[in-house]
Parts: structure tokens; sequence; C-alpha cells
């Protein structure tokens, strides 16, 4: 039997964090989240589900934990329902509030220094340049939280997070959508590696940064590749981090978790972290990139009649919705269907049928293909 040990626990007046770890600590370190959205909880039962599995299987490294990583948002209750998307704060996204430390743009700002680590690691093996780099990015957010003249409450969980992932090979960070089917954000290095989540749907992103966390835990790793490119030195872009979208939020499904945590058991197995092969069978992913993930937004206010659900396939010219307008009430310009622009697969839709002019109602695949 695994023990399971309490890694680290940190509590303010605005903070409370409880992280766990599992493994031998030799080998390749991975690090889960979930809950930076206050209302995406399905994570948080899937983190139980691992443990409680991981308790039982032999983990070849380390295995750390956090399933309340933002327990400021999971409290953000108005009536039954969780606003946990933005802090009441400072107004901020939780998931866009990340720092892109090694962008050679924030070196004045605390940042890395990437040109000189470098230079004095050009002749270095690889593992000593990872053991190094990750030190010195541990470093780095411990003195930012350190700041003199304080830290704001986005940015003081921003570098909590990021340190808790910064020795990390591997990192997950757990998500749902509104209305959501299983999904994945698959850096588009990791497109090999992705298929052993076997999720329904992948989105292909670019090596850019957009301030969320997945971003802020690779783009380090994709700045000291290019910049020893640049001094003349290959080094091998190994770190892989996901989004990985576990259905909608403001619900959980135990039944559901099990079968989530079978995808990421299935995944650690493919990276040799535990010795592990999924006995389920699971339909052949799908994928699009980044660029062919399509939002549509309402013409005007009004009530959507949902004609699709996450997960179906829908074809070029097919009614998405039909939106009631409030002001057309009892006339015959009251319905305005929303058509498909494309064939696709619908990935999300908006979780309350009550829409503003301009809210995203469907986010659509378009032009899927295999993974």
């Amino acid at each position: 039997m695994q023990k399971v040990e309490v890694f680290q626990e940190t509590s303010s007046d605005s903070l409370s964090l409880r992280v766990y770890e599992i493994g031998k600590k030799i080998g390749p370190t991975v690090y889960i989240q979930s809950s930076l959205h206050g209302a995406e909880l399905q994570g948080t039962a899937v983190i139980h589900e691992l443990i409680l599995r991981l308790k039982s299987i032999e983990v070849s490294g380390t295995i750390r934990l956090a399933p309340a990583a933002n327990p400021r948002s999971i409290n953000q209750l108005s009536g039954p329902f969780t606003q946990g998307r933005f802090s009441p704060v400072t107004g901020d996204n939780w998931n866009r509030i990340f720092w892109d430390l090694a962008n050679p743009a924030q070196k004045n700002n605390g940042g890395l220094d990437l040109k000189s680590f470098v230079s004095n690691h050009l002749n270095s093996d690889f593992l000593c340049i990872q053991k190094a780099y990750k030190n010195l990015i541990k470093e780095i957010l411990k003195n930012k939280l350190c700041s003199e003249y304080g830290v704001s409450e986005s940015k003081a969980l921003a570098y909590t997070l990021q340190g808790l992932a910064a020795d990390a090979d591997y990192v997950l960070d757990l998500h749902t959508g509104s209305k959501a089917v299983r999904y994945l954000y698959v850096p588009i290095h990791c497109r090999e590696s992705a298929k052993a989540f076997f999720m329904p749907c992948n989105l292909l992103v670019p090596l850019e940064f957009g301030n969320a966390f997945d971003e802020a835990s690779f783009m380090p790793w994709v700045h000291l590749t290019n910049t020893f490119k640049e001094a003349g030195r290959n080094i091998p872009l190994q770190f892989e981090s996901y989004t990985v979208e576990l259905g909608s939020e403001e619900t959980i499904s135990l039944h559901d978790a099990k079968v989530d945590a079978e995808r990421i058991l299935n995944w650690l197995g493919s990276k040799g972290i535990i010795k592990y092969e999924t006995p389920y069978s699971f339909p052949t992913p799908m994928a699009c990139h980044l660029k062919d993930y399509k939002s549509y937004f309402a013409p005007s206010g009004g009530l959507m009649d949902f004609c699709v659900e996450p997960g179906d396939t829908i074809n070029k010219g097919q009614i998405l919705g039909n939106l009631l307008k409030l002001d057309k009430i009892g006339t015959d310009s009251a319905i305005v269907p929303i058509q498909s622009n494309a064939y696709g697969i619908l990935v999300s839709r908006a979780s309350s049928s009550n829409c503003h002019s301009g809210s995203e109602v469907f986010l659509v695949m378009e032009n899927p293909e295999p993974l």
C-alpha cells in the first residue's frame, strides 16, 4: 500500500491549501490540480479517485495533487451558484493570472535571466540543466511572494501554484466547461503523447502564452529550448502540460470520476510513471487546431432552445439552437435559428438558456480529424 503524505498545507485569511504527494521521490514529478475555477468541480472528484487508486499502484517518481487549488473561488457562492471564475477582489479571471517568467521581457520584472542561465550551462548535461532550471524557477517564484510591497490576492495564488509545479516534468490542470464533453488542450509538441488520454475531443494549441496555468508551466521550457538553439545547442522539449476538461460545471459524478481517472492512469502508464494500461475501450480521439475551434455568439438577447448537445456531430446548415427574442414575443419574427457554418463536433454550449446579445452559446471543433 502506497503512503499518501501531505506535501504542503498553507493557511491565511484568504488561502487554505492542502497538497498531497504519493510516490518514491525518485524519478519524474507529476503535478495535478483542480478547481482553479470554483464552479468546475469534477476534477476534485477525479483526484479523490486517483488517490484511492494510486495507493495500490507503485509510482516510479512523485505525483503531487492539489484537489482544491483555489479555495477562495470554491467558496464564492451567490445563491445556489458558484461565481468562482473571477476574483471578487481584483476582477481577474483565475486562469488568466499566471506569469511567463522566462520571457525575456520579464527580466526587469524579477523574471529569469535566460541568456545568463544558458551561457552558464551551455556545456552541461541535460539532467543537470533540468535540475538547475527547476531550482531557479522555484527561487524566482518564492522571491515574488516575498515582495516588500506586498502581493495581490490573485498574484499570490498564481505564484503559489506555479511554485508547486516548479519541479514538475508533467502538469495537468483539471477544469470543466459550461455544458461540455470531455476534451483536452494539447500543446502541439504533445500530440502523440496525448493519445493515451483517449479524450473524445482534443484542441491542438500553439506554443504561445495566454496567461493560463498550462501555458505558464510549459512556456519556460519553450523559452529555454529556443535560447539554447540560439546559442548553438539543441536540447529536447520534454516538458508536457495540459488543461484537462472534464465535462460540465457545478456538478460532480463519482461514477464518471472513475472513468476520468482511468484516462489519467492510462496516460501516467504511457509515461512510465506507473505500470498501468486501462482495460477500458474508448472511441477514437478526434482533434482540431485551435484556429478551427469556433465560438458562436447570440445575435441578440433572448432565450435559447438548444437543439444539439455536447459530443454531437453537426453538419453545415444544421440548426444548433433557436433563440426566442424577448422583444418579439408573440410575433412571427420571435424565433431566430442559429445555424452551423461548417461540419464539426459540438464541444460545449452555454449552461443557461438565458443569453444576452454577444453571449458565447456554442463552441465547435471544425475540420475534426483523428488525433
